[in-house]
């Protein structure tokens, strides 16, 4: 059907005596490569056990345009399942064999959109290539259970930023709009996440504010692309300043009001004179912690009831740390 042309039967030379519709040419058996009149053909099934089956297909018209080679160049995710680990491998290198057709691509997710009674093994790809040379690509093949388990999105506090982060998850127009809607929130104070995120300069996160709020903004990004895509957490987790980022996940905060709280927080430890200071984790249960902690040393961090981060001047932080490791 898509090429338009019914392939010939092989092997057929002379038909049966008691085929009555073939020999009175009511029903003709293709010999020939032959054009197909119409966008419609039907298919019949006889099986051994007795298992009959008709089924009638219809063409479709549209014209793949380019390959189906998408006008972007994001990485596409494919997500399969299969009776055998072997299934999904196979899956996979006929896609990676292939240069990205995003309607084959769209295809395999109507199909596994779904659990599959049988499907055990279960795999992921993610992968790009417009050029099969050039073609690069992640994948994992797993047994799982058809068992939906419950989604925990984690915010991560200071120390998880790194250089060019979230260059990648600009091309995706609802992540780029996210920010854009926290720049706008930000441009009376002249300063906009867009260019912190997207910099050259790979010292930009030393500047307290500028860190804050490209962890916070590209945490909402993050929040807004997941939810796009039916993505809902179950749990949510926040450390540090991600704990902002929980109060725009679960509704309590509006983009505008999450962003400005990094941004003053920010602001306030900018202008702070504070000292030469360091942190360091410290496990410990919270009564002795309390009694031994110098004066000049804060307990800032209650992770648990024995895992606490504790701040002060570096000289004290050091030689507390040093103190409990004898």
């Amino acid at each position: 059907m898509e090429t338009g042309i019914i392939t010939p039967t092989i092997h057929f030379k002379n038909p049966r005596k008691n085929l009555i519709g073939v020999i009175e040419g009511r029903i003709k058996i293709v010999t020939e490569p032959t054009k197909l009149q119409g966008d419609k053909i039907c298919i019949n099934s006889f099986g051994f056990g007795g298992a009959n089956s008709h089924i009638l297909l219809k063409s479709n018209s549209k014209q793949k345009i380019n390959n189906g080679t998408p006008d972007d160049d994001l990485p596409r995710l494919v997500a399969v399942s299969g009776r055998t680990e072997e299934a999904v491998k196979t899956i996979f290198n006929d896609v990676q064999n292939r240069l990205t057709d995003a309607e084959y691509i769209s295809l395999l997710h109507h199909i596994h959109n779904y659990n599959i009674d049988g499907h055990f093994y279960r795999g992921y790809m993610m992968m790009n290539c417009k050029k099969i040379k050039s073609c690069s690509s992640i994948s994992k093949v797993k047994h799982s259970l058809h068992i939906k388990r419950p989604i925990c999105f984690i915010f991560s506090g200071l120390g998880s930023q790194w250089f060019g982060m979230s260059r990648d998850l600009m091309k995706f127009p609802v992540f780029a709009k996210a920010i854009k809607k926290c720049d706008n929130v930000l441009k009376s104070y002249g300063i906009l996440i867009t260019d912190i995120l997207t910099s050259d300069n790979k010292n930009i996160c030393d500047n307290i504010i500028k860190l804050l709020l490209g962890l916070v903004g590209l945490q909402i990004g993050i929040i807004d692309l997941l939810t796009s895509i039916n993505i809902v957490p179950d749990f949510i987790i926040g450390h540090s300043i991600g704990e902002i980022v929980c109060g725009y996940a679960d509704g309590c905060l509006t983009a505008e009001e999450t962003i400005l709280s990094a941004y003053f927080i920010g602001l306030a430890l900018y202008e702070s004179k504070i000292c030469n200071s360091s942190m360091a984790e410290i496990n410990l249960e919270f009564e002795k912690m309390k009694n031994i902690c110098p004066s000049d040393i804060d307990i800032a961090c209650y992770n648990s009831s024995s895992n606490f981060i504790v701040s002060g001047p570096t000289n004290s932080v050091n030689a507390f740390t040093s103190k409990l490791q004898v």
